[in-house]
């Protein structure tokens, strides 16, 4: 599945771009790290990763959902794959923790993005760190024995079904809240 093209059909069938979205980035992503904080099972925070790289990637130009793993990044997944095999509440909370710093990190460079008048070339800086750390997210899912690919294709899957409207006030779409045939993610096949 091509994300970028799959997010492109996201934003065209709702009438929205990348620049309509930019003023709502912040508040959309500090809500991803929210979800992320609270959440207490693995695929809460898989789920809330995913969405804070679609977020990324529905207002930057530049972004690369999917990215390559060099092979270094792999070797050290391998790795740590033997520690993470059984993960405890402590060990789950401390996961969380670390990712968190990642993504506010993430959102310090989104913020910069969006200031007027900011240079072609602080946003390309920007952009390429915001890569890096989508590069973490894929890492970090791998790592927790999931692959990245397919649970992203369960977020396209659940946003093609989404219902609603753009609120240009707030700079984002918002859901119906009714809406029984909305499909959510099942990251259950996704496994390594």
């Amino acid at each position: 599945m091509n994300f970028k093209e799959e997010l492109a059909k996201y934003r065209e069938k709702r009438s929205i771009t990348l620049e309509s979205q930019l003023p709502g980035l912040t508040s959309n992503l500090l809500e991803e790290v929210t979800e992320l904080s609270r959440a207490t099972e693995l695929v809460d925070v898989i789920d809330a990763m995913l969405d804070y790289n679609v977020f990324l990637a529905n207002a930057i130009e530049g972004i690369n959902i999917d990215p390559i793993l060099d092979p270094e990044i792999l070797k050290e997944i391998e790795e740590k794959h033997k520690k993470l095999s059984v993960m405890t509440n402590e060990d789950l909370a401390l996961y969380k923790k670390s990712l968190i710093s990642l993504l506010l990190e993430g959102i310090r460079a989104s913020i910069a993005i969006t200031m007027p008048n900011i240079k072609q070339e602080h946003i390309d800086s920007f952009t390429e760190y915001l890569n890096g750390i989508i590069i973490n997210i894929k890492s970090s899912i791998t790592l927790l024995n999931y692959d990245y690919a397919k649970c992203l294709e369960e977020v396209m899957k659940a946003i093609h079904t989404r219902k609603g409207h753009w609120d240009s006030t707030i700079s984002k779409f918002v859901k119906d809240k009714v809406q029984p045939d909305r499909y959510e993610p099942d990251y259950t096949n996704c496994k390594l």
